[in-house]
């Protein structure tokens, strides 16, 4: 009502339409917010189908609408979206980046940025069991960037409780838009639970392909880690440097430029920790070591490792 009053207002000032002024006001916002959305999701590399627009604030209810309209993507209004506020929901997770221009960074150089990361974080309100840091490594730029993200100790102690297994199961079918009947259950650790579906995709000439898609879901039904064909290699503590290293060579992919070492994903716990842009076994040991550093030798560790193009 105080939007039609406000358009309404505008209208007789400059003489024009309240119903034109205001659609043009909305058309001009969903094409910004579609920029935004688009950026991000070649950036993170989504999968658009996978995706869904979710609302909140006061805006939510005009905004969101149009924007997945827009899109063409489904969208939802978060509950009690009318009280959520910009600021609540930057104080739901803290997060801070550290970059550095560094040539051929040592494993200690990358360990002590995503170390500073980490701290940054806590500083600012972070529960420290929440952090996770991820790391990605650019050669073309001699760029380490390690990006540290984790909820607020007021968001942690008003968590929900843990879901179920059905729960879990259907958020991981939500994620990947499939019948949980069709998911395969993946051990991965006591607090990390892993679903996975394996389709069937048609190329060139008629070649078919299996693929394999993971979804990692925690203890409150979210969907942390969404993978395609990766492999899962079940450690300890006690040998995650030699296994690892094994694990980086198995996956390394070559190619006529080179070769491109894979994406690994450390799990431990509730934790996960990305590493990107590896440049060699040994790198990855050390930071997978760093990771687990303090944990019993028989603690349960998991590797997802998702080969790259070389």
């Amino acid at each position: 009502e105080s939007g039609r009053i406000a358009f309404g207002l505008l209208a007789r000032h400059t003489g024009g339409d309240a119903e034109h002024l205001a659609r043009s006001a909305l058309a001009i916002a969903v094409e910004k917010l579609r920029r935004t959305i688009e950026r991000l999701i070649a950036d993170y590399a989504f999968e658009p189908n996978r995706i869904t627009i979710v609302g909140g604030g006061g805006g939510a209810g005009v905004l969101v609408p149009a924007l997945a309209a827009a899109m063409r993507l489904p969208h939802r209004i978060a509950r009690d979206a009318e009280v959520i506020a910009p600021v609540g929901v930057a104080l739901a997770l803290v997060r801070d980046v550290v970059e550095r221009t560094i040539f051929a960074p040592t494993p200690h150089e990358i360990a002590a940025i995503r170390r500073e990361a980490a701290d940054r974080a806590i500083a600012a309100g972070a529960a420290p069991d929440s952090v996770e840091v991820e790391v990605e490594i650019d050669v073309q730029r001699s760029r380490v960037t390690a990006a540290a993200s984790g909820a607020s100790a007021l968001v942690e102690s008003a968590a929900s409780g843990a879901a179920g297994a059905e729960e879990r199961r259907l958020a991981a079918a939500q994620s990947l838009d499939c019948d949980p009947a069709q998911l395969v259950p993946v051990e991965l650790t006591d607090v990390l639970n892993g679903f996975a579906r394996t389709i069937v995709q048609r190329g060139r000439f008629g070649r078919t392909r299996a693929v394999r898609d993971v979804r990692v879901v925690d203890e409150r039904g979210v969907v942390r880690l969404a993978l395609r064909d990766p492999a899962l290699v079940r450690i300890t503590a006690g040998a995650i440097e030699a296994r690892v290293r094994a694990a980086i060579e198995n996956a390394t992919e070559f190619g006529d430029v080179g070769r491109a070492l894979p994406a690994l994903y450390v799990l431990r716990g509730g934790r996960i920790a990305a590493f990107e842009g590896l440049t060699g076994a040994e790198q990855a040991a050390a930071l997978a070591a760093e990771e687990t550093e303090g944990c019993r030798p028989d603690a349960t560790v998991t590797l997802l490792l998702v080969a790259r193009s070389a």
